[in-house]
């Protein structure tokens, strides 16, 4: 099959791009009563957020509007068309009152006031020491955001460290992230999924710089706008944009225990419509993983047990680096370039120790096996984003396309020793050795337009069109020893491909009725696959369509606190891993092979959150629900003897993947923020819920329920001499599903 391409599918840019068009011409004919007035309030060339701004009429002490500056520094109001000899005024604290006339249009009614800059009143910030810090947590109706820029992780950590720090969030010993207990989370950056962290996001998370990262925006129930992807949910990561005129840079370096060192350098040069930017990291460390596994088998006629102990040493060196440039075309108009890259070099020795137990307990076999790994991986993006904003405020068309790839080789050579004391009829040790070379690439290129247009001051409506077009091939090569020449084993070496095209158009409408608020959409997908086992020169295509509707609803008792429920439909597709149907044997005792007949998953879910702000406290939770169809689970079963690929080898089980019939999961998660400004900053969360699987096939175990706890409690210290701790416990609880269960652990 050939890979998809704009020409195959540009049926589906016409007809989005013809309905941009549309909804961005139509005329909104209204008696002009009211003037939106819109402006950047600034310090020199820095945005000054939170800065309040209001209007008056004349020389009335009452305004007739007034509102607070956003993160950029921008705000918006609305005065009346007949306001006699209006002035706007805006207060911050440390700077002097600026008072601005405002001239009411003749046609029209929109007024770009642009900047209006502050100046720092020496007199007001005599022996005062003021220093601003945006919030930690923010929420919108339909997503948080955390900023992570001022966390002490940001001066040396990675951004898998980053993550760690974010409620909700957790991250496993092997580097695995999951939100809410799922592992089946979309994580973006900048907006947009990416090769980079396809192929292995747990290495290109601990290589990406925390220092780079500006926010990070946590969106447990995405609307419509967003990629359908993801029953978790989706992390956006935000990288940092330095915006100051001249030029400017740091460099910082950081060392840690287990021979773990960050070095990273940031450079910017603003001149005039012009910004440049750099970044260059460099990361090193070692890590030892422990892993313990106890295994017993009941057969009809017999008993017997596997004990397996692993022990792994990895290394890893990692370089990253990013060039952007923007440019303002015009006052509304603005281009931004993106083009990075970045290499990783890992080694990872294994140990891996097997003893086989009979019924009674007693050792029959036991034998080490030895893992050499050599993983080299390189990194490649370009992106170009076009935003141009209208007279009308907050009406705004933004287009973006980029492209990006992951190429890695990953060598695997295994040395096994078994003792003489288990090997009949002989007195010498023996030597297995085996080699597993394995090549793949992951690219993504992504095309994407959204257009907004406002309807009044509180609402608005959004459309736009995606196309995600992806591609994964793997080339996996096992050699076995013989005649001490290593030759290719046909039965398992295989070449694999998966294609992916998938289409996207959505409508979202947002308004606001006093202390009421809604936001609902519709989002319809079309999913052109194939999956592609060249090695046995098969393929399976698969397309399908489907309507995700979304609805968040809103209350707001005051300022201080508020309430939310929302409804979103969603998909999970399978990955290129669980659709190999060739069975990898890596692991000698537990084969795993995929399906590539699996379906996508469909799940509805339900949210209720509320929020209090209290002073220094904020506190969040929230009860959820999902119900899931076409439950994608891991299924392990015990080969037989008699199947070829176990060589006549008792104990070894084969993890495939099946459709289960549906899965039911309710939850509760609670979140509290302590803010004590620089003296201590403190954070705890909790997340707890109970799932049920209903299966299909295999009646023998049709259902598993296991209640799952998520705990984190973290603390941050900053002492008065500037210097700072961080104290971090993870308790994961224990769960089961249909593979089994897993014990709960700690983690610092």
């Amino acid at each position: 099959m050939k890979h998809p391409t704009l020409q195959t599918h540009k049926r589906f840019f016409l007809f989005y791009f013809a309905l941009l068009f549309l909804f961005g011409i139509l005329p909104i004919s209204a008696q002009i009563t009211t003037i939106q007035v819109k402006g950047k309030v600034v310090d020199e060339d820095t945005p000054l957020p939170y800065a309040q701004v209001a209007v008056y009429s004349g020389d009335s002490e009452m305004p007739l509007d007034g509102t607070s500056t956003n993160e950029n520094g921008e705000f918006q109001l609305q005065i009346p068309a007949t306001a006699k000899n209006p002035q706007l005024k805006v207060y911050f604290l440390g700077y002097r009152t600026e008072t601005v006339p405002v001239n009411i249009p003749k046609n029209g009614n929109q007024l770009d006031l642009g900047r209006i800059f502050l100046q720092i009143d020496a007199a007001q910030l005599k022996g005062v020491d003021v220093e601003g810090q945006r919030a930690f947590m923010t929420t919108n109706i339909d997503k948080r955001v955390f900023d992570v820029s001022q966390n002490l992780v940001s001066e040396g950590g990675t951004a898998e460290d980053a993550l760690q720090n974010i409620p909700s969030v957790s991250v496993d010993m092997d580097g695995g992230i999951s939100l809410r207990g799922s592992s089946n989370v979309t994580i973006w950056i900048n907006g947009k999924p990416s090769a980079l962290i396809g192929g292995d996001r747990n290495a290109f998370l601990d290589q990406l710089p925390a220092s780079e990262i500006d926010r990070i925006e946590v969106i447990t129930n995405p609307s419509s706008k967003y990629d359908a992807d993801g029953t978790a949910g989706i992390i956006n990561i935000i990288l940092k944009k330095d915006r100051r005129n001249g030029t400017n840079g740091s460099f910082t370096a950081a060392v840690g225990t287990r021979n773990k060192t960050n070095q990273n350098l940031l450079l910017n040069h603003r001149q005039g419509k012009l910004t440049l930017g750099m970044s260059y990291s460099f990361n090193y460390q070692e890590i030892f993983r422990e892993r313990e596994s106890d295994r017993t088998n009941f057969l009809r006629d017999t008993t017997f047990s596997n004990n397996q102990s692993f022990y792994a040493d990895n290394i890893s060196r990692n370089h990253v680096g990013r060039f952007t440039a923007d440019y303002e075309i015009n006052q509304n108009q603005s281009l931004s370039f993106n083009i990075g890259g970045g290499t990783s070099n890992r080694h990872r020795f294994e140990r891996d120790d097997y003893e086989f137990l009979g019924a009674n307990e007693d050792l029959v076999n036991a034998f080490r096996r030895n893992n050499d790994r050599y993983r080299i991986g390189n990194t490649f993006e370009v992106g170009l984003d076009h935003k141009m904003e209208f007279e009308e405020n907050g009406k705004e068309w933004t287009s973006s396309i980029s492209y990006s790839t992951n190429a890695q080789n990953d060598d695997q050579f295994t040395r096994q020793l078994q003792s003489a004391r288990f090997r009949p009829n002989s007195d010498r040790d023996s030597l297995f050795r085996e080699n597993f070379l394995e090549g793949g690439k992951n690219t993504f290129f992504t095309i994407q337009t959204d257009f907004v247009q406002p309807l009044s001051q509180n609402s608005k409506y959004e459309v736009g069109a995606k196309t995600v077009i992806r591609s994964i091939e793997t080339d996996l090569e096992r050699q076995l020893i013989e005649n001490d020449v290593f030759t290719r084993d046909p039965r398992v070496s295989n070449e694999f491909r998966f294609t992916e095209a998938v289409h996207a158009a959505y409508f979202n409408y947002q308004n606001a009725w006093g202390r009421f608020g809604f936001q609902g959409g519709l989002r319809g997908e079309i999913a052109l696959t194939e999956s592609q086992q060249l090695t046995l020169d098969s393929a399976f295509p698969f397309n399908y369509a489907n309507l995700f509707p979304s609805a968040f609803f809103s209350y707001k008792f005051d300022e201080s606190q508020k309430l939310q429920a929302s409804y979103t439909r969603r998909i999970n597709r399978p990955s290129a891993g669980t659709l190999n149907p060739i069975t990898d044997v890596t692991d000698p005792l537990n084969f795993r092979q995929g399906n590539p007949f699996l379906q996508p998953e469909l799940f509805d879910s339900y949210e209720i959150g509320y929020e209090k702000l209290a002073g220094k406290h904020t506190v969040t939770g929230a009860i959820y629900y999902r119900a899931t169809n076409n439950q994608i689970t891991r299924f392990r079963r015990l080969l037989d003897p008699a199947d070829p690929r176990t060589n006549g080898d008792e104990g070894i089980t084969l993890t495939s993947f099946e459709n289960l019939l549906a899965a039911r999961s309710v939850g509760v998660e609670g979140i509290y923020i302590l803010s004590l400004g620089r003296k201590l900053n403190a954070q705890g969360s909790f997340n707890y819920f109970y799932r049920t699987l209903a299966g299909r096939k295999y009646p023998t175990r049709p259902q598993q329920c296991r209640p799952k706890l998520y705990r984190p409690r973290k603390c941050q210290l900053e002492s008065e001499r500037q210097m700072e701790f961080s104290v971090k416990l993870l308790l994961l609880g224990p769960w089961t599903n249909t593979a089994g269960k897993k014990t709960r652990h700690l983690r610092d």
